[in-house]
């Protein structure tokens, strides 16, 4: 690969939707009446508030008081301290580093719990990887094959248990609505085809042939259709 690069997962997520998440994005904040610095200055903040405030509830940091929040912040980091306390969740990580050797992408996921899902194989023994989306409703379509390179890149990245009972995409809707998780259940073979296809637009983009491993991985994008669809 173009020479051992490592993608990111977000990268490979986004070639399903190139530019449909920020056309939503941008229409929602002309809505609003904001201009784009604003918006972007917004979202920034809401972002690491929401970080900081889940760091806090991991106990890797002390809570934030309610003047460092802006007032767009406040929202979601009521709505995730809600949920996060009301759902007892038990921390197994945060702002967790993933990647992969073998398939060459990483990531960084927002956090991983402990699994207590009521009769899981796992024992309490588990994890579930998930990451939040503050804005959202609902996750889109990208969101659940960006959780699932998560989970594809969590076996080798050297963290224990070894063990991934499920991904969640953590939404954290406008307006002070309750938050909540939707699971993901797609398959690992809908993030690798989505590699697969990123791999082979990132090489006719830069005018070079795919070495072995490429072109193996996107001789299998045949079966992606009846996987993303």
């Amino acid at each position: 690969m173009n020479p051992l690069v490592s993608v990111a997962i977000t990268k490979v997520a986004k070639v399903l939707n190139p530019g449909e998440g920020l056309l939503r994005w941008a229409n929602s904040v002309g809505l609003e009446g904001k201009t784009l610095e604003q918006a972007r200055g917004s979202g920034r903040s809401s972002g690491s508030s929401v970080h900081q405030v889940m760091e806090a509830l991991a106990g890797r940091r002390a809570m934030p008081r309610k003047g460092e929040l802006s007032a767009a912040a406040r929202p979601y980091a009521v709505e995730l301290y809600r949920w996060w306390t009301g759902n007892d969740v038990q921390a197994h990580s945060v702002e967790v580093e993933v990647a992969s050797q073998v398939h060459r992408f990483h990531g960084r996921m927002d956090y991983a719990r402990w699994c207590r899902a009521p009769g899981c194989h796992c024992f309490g023994e588990g994890v579930v990887l998930g990451d939040v989306k503050t804005g959202a409703s609902s996750p889109f379509p990208e969101h659940l094959v960006q959780l699932t390179g998560y989970r594809v890149a969590w076996p080798e990245s050297g963290y224990d248990p070894r063990h991934v009972c499920g991904t969640e995409v953590l939404c954290l809707p406008k307006g002070g609505e309750p938050a909540v998780a939707y699971p993901n259940t797609l398959p690992d073979a809908a993030f690798l085809h989505a590699l697969a296809l990123w791999r082979f637009v990132d090489a006719q983009r830069d005018g070079r042939e795919m070495d072995d491993d490429e072109a193996a991985l996107v001789s299998s994008f045949a079966g992606a259709r009846s996987v993303l669809t």
